[in-house]
Protein backbone atom coordinates (compact mmCIF):
# COMPACT_ATOMS: atom_id res chain seq x y z
CA UNK A 1 0.00 0.00 0.00
CA UNK A 2 1.44 3.33 -0.96
CA UNK A 3 0.26 6.94 -0.91
CA UNK A 4 2.25 9.98 -2.05
CA UNK A 5 1.48 11.80 1.23
CA UNK A 6 0.94 11.06 4.90
CA UNK A 7 -1.78 8.51 5.68
CA UNK A 8 -4.23 10.15 8.09
CA UNK A 9 -6.50 7.17 8.76
CA UNK A 10 -6.91 3.49 7.91
CA UNK A 11 -10.03 1.41 8.53
CA UNK A 12 -11.04 -2.20 7.95
CA UNK A 13 -14.41 -2.76 6.29
CA UNK A 14 -16.97 -3.85 8.91
CA UNK A 15 -18.29 -6.57 6.61
CA UNK A 16 -16.90 -8.44 3.60
CA UNK A 17 -17.27 -6.35 0.43
CA UNK A 18 -18.17 -7.60 -3.04
CA UNK A 19 -16.28 -5.91 -5.85
CA UNK A 20 -15.67 -6.64 -9.53
CA UNK A 21 -11.92 -6.98 -8.94
CA UNK A 22 -12.21 -10.19 -6.91
CA UNK A 23 -14.49 -13.21 -6.64
CA UNK A 24 -16.80 -13.43 -3.67
CA UNK A 25 -16.83 -11.06 -0.72
CA UNK A 26 -13.65 -9.98 1.05
CA UNK A 27 -12.67 -7.61 3.84
CA UNK A 28 -10.83 -4.52 2.57
CA UNK A 29 -8.90 -1.57 3.99
CA UNK A 30 -9.81 2.09 3.38
CA UNK A 31 -7.12 4.77 3.77
CA UNK A 32 -7.28 8.57 3.77
CA UNK A 33 -4.25 10.62 2.82
CA UNK A 34 -2.80 14.11 2.58
CA UNK A 35 -2.17 13.27 -1.11
CA UNK A 36 -5.85 14.18 -1.77
CA UNK A 37 -7.02 10.58 -2.10
CA UNK A 38 -9.00 7.94 -0.27
CA UNK A 39 -8.09 4.43 -1.43
CA UNK A 40 -9.57 0.98 -1.04
CA UNK A 41 -7.07 -1.88 -0.74
CA UNK A 42 -7.24 -5.65 -0.63
CA UNK A 43 -5.80 -7.23 2.52
CA UNK A 44 -2.85 -8.28 0.35
CA UNK A 45 -2.10 -4.59 -0.36
CA UNK A 46 -3.44 -4.36 -3.93
CA UNK A 47 -5.16 -1.05 -4.72
CA UNK A 48 -8.79 -1.65 -5.66
CA UNK A 49 -10.04 1.92 -6.00
CA UNK A 50 -8.58 5.43 -5.81
CA UNK A 51 -11.01 8.25 -4.97
CA UNK A 52 -9.57 11.70 -5.70
CA UNK A 53 -10.44 14.87 -3.74
CA UNK A 54 -9.74 18.58 -4.07
CA UNK A 55 -8.04 18.68 -0.64
CA UNK A 56 -6.15 16.29 1.59
CA UNK A 57 -8.43 13.69 3.16
CA UNK A 58 -8.32 13.71 6.97
CA UNK A 59 -10.50 10.65 7.54
CA UNK A 60 -12.29 8.00 5.52
CA UNK A 61 -14.55 5.33 6.93
CA UNK A 62 -17.21 2.80 6.02
CA UNK A 63 -20.85 2.91 7.03
CA UNK A 64 -21.75 0.17 9.49
CA UNK A 65 -23.06 -2.08 6.70
CA UNK A 66 -19.96 -1.42 4.56
CA UNK A 67 -21.90 -0.14 1.54
CA UNK A 68 -21.00 3.56 1.86
CA UNK A 69 -17.60 5.22 2.07
CA UNK A 70 -17.41 8.64 3.70
CA UNK A 71 -14.41 10.95 3.37
CA UNK A 72 -13.73 14.27 5.09
CA UNK A 73 -12.23 17.48 3.79
CA UNK A 74 -15.86 18.37 3.28
CA UNK A 75 -17.98 15.27 3.72
CA UNK A 76 -18.46 13.13 0.65
CA UNK A 77 -20.44 9.91 0.37
CA UNK A 78 -19.45 7.21 -2.14
CA UNK A 79 -20.71 3.76 -2.90
CA UNK A 80 -18.16 0.96 -2.52
CA UNK A 81 -17.14 1.34 -6.18
CA UNK A 82 -16.12 4.96 -5.57
CA UNK A 83 -19.02 6.71 -7.29
CA UNK A 84 -19.94 10.02 -5.65
CA UNK A 85 -23.45 9.77 -4.21
CA UNK A 86 -23.70 13.00 -2.22
CA UNK A 87 -21.79 15.84 -0.62
CA UNK A 88 -22.81 17.63 2.56
CA UNK A 89 -22.38 21.35 1.85
CA UNK A 90 -20.18 23.10 4.38
CA UNK A 91 -21.72 25.86 6.50
CA UNK A 92 -19.07 28.30 5.32
CA UNK A 93 -15.75 28.05 3.54
CA UNK A 94 -13.75 28.40 6.77
CA UNK A 95 -15.24 25.26 8.28
CA UNK A 96 -13.34 22.01 7.94
CA UNK A 97 -14.97 18.78 9.01
CA UNK A 98 -12.45 17.11 11.30
CA UNK A 99 -14.37 14.00 12.32
CA UNK A 100 -17.59 12.11 11.70
CA UNK A 101 -19.34 8.97 12.88
CA UNK A 102 -22.25 6.95 11.51
CA UNK A 103 -25.26 6.11 13.68
CA UNK A 104 -25.35 2.32 14.22
CA UNK A 105 -28.37 2.00 11.88
CA UNK A 106 -26.80 4.29 9.23
CA UNK A 107 -29.70 6.75 9.53
CA UNK A 108 -27.64 9.68 10.83
CA UNK A 109 -24.10 10.95 10.79
CA UNK A 110 -22.54 13.26 13.36
CA UNK A 111 -19.94 15.85 12.30
CA UNK A 112 -17.38 17.93 14.14
CA UNK A 113 -15.46 20.85 12.69
CA UNK A 114 -12.69 23.20 13.68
Amino acid sequence: MKHKGAVNSAMFSPTPIEHDSFQGAHYVILTASADKTARVWSLEGREIKKIEHEKGVKKADFSNNGNIITASGGVYFYDINGWLNNKIPQINNDDFVSDFMFHHLNKFITLTSK
